[in-house]
């Protein structure tokens, strides 16, 4: 008689039996700690090389995004630091990966419930450096500040909210459950200053909402029926 694989709740994509659950996790840990540290090193990459336009092109315009003025030179200095600052969640990301004992006392759960985090972090980062949206929360007027090279708005903010979302189910082998919380904060991220922000026309902002809602719900539900193929 062929044994029966282990019974899992078809909602949340969790098993039973507690115990198998955490072997599941278990077993995953190892792989997901080495796939956090290489995205999280392609990310400090990307970082390095936003620095390095940022310093050719022009670090009073972060880049020739802002355009050379009083208030441009302020937004930029922000968006410099905010770029920047992005390099520290990813060491403490990767040291969090290698570090044994961090591993240990974090757990299989708490592991993958840190990385979520983190990611989710991310997200809410990437439109606070977007030069429009930065400096509409500056109250500074986007014409007088914002190069006309940085638009379309809604077009680069959806690509690299796309990129990042996307990297993330296909990069890391963590629970749908968890990606959750990333899929929200990815839809919001971006619905929230598109919709009340963007200098685009009402139709294309609709567009552009309902363009990174399908994208975030094709990796969502991608990455759930991978994993109810691996629970099988």
């Amino acid at each position: 008689r062929m044994p029966q694989p282990p019974r899992y709740d078809t909602k949340l994509l969790r098993f039973v039996d507690a115990d198998t659950e955490r072997g599941f996790l278990k077993l995953r840990q190892a792989q997901l700690a080495n796939k956090v540290v290489l995205g999280l090193a392609l990310v400090l990459i990307f970082v390095a090389l936003v620095c390095v336009n940022m310093l050719l092109v022009g670090w009073e315009t972060s880049g020739g995004v802002f355009l050379a003025s009083e208030q441009g030179w302020r937004l930029a200095l922000i968006r410099n630091c905010i770029v920047i600052s992005c390099a520290l969640p990813c060491f403490v990301g990767i040291a969090v990966s290698k570090v044994t004992y961090l591993q240990a006392f974090l757990g299989p759960a708490g592991f993958e419930l840190f990385i979520g985090l983190l990611a989710c972090w991310f997200a809410m980062v990437v439109p606070l450096q977007h030069p429009w949206f930065l400096s509409i929360a500056c109250g500074i007027s986007n014409p007088e500040t914002v190069s006309q090279d940085d638009l379309p708005v809604d077009e680069h903010l959806l690509i690299l909210l796309d990129v990042w979302v996307s990297g993330c189910h296909l990069l890391l082998p963590m629970r749908w459950v968890m990606l959750l919380p990333l899929e929200l904060t990815t839809i919001l991220a971006f619905t929230l200053p598109v919709a009340v922000f963007s200098p685009s026309i009402v139709v294309h902002r609709i567009q552009n909402i309902m363009l990174v809602t399908f994208l975030v719900s094709a990796a969502a539900l991608g990455k759930r029926a991978l994993e109810i193929h691996e629970r099988a």
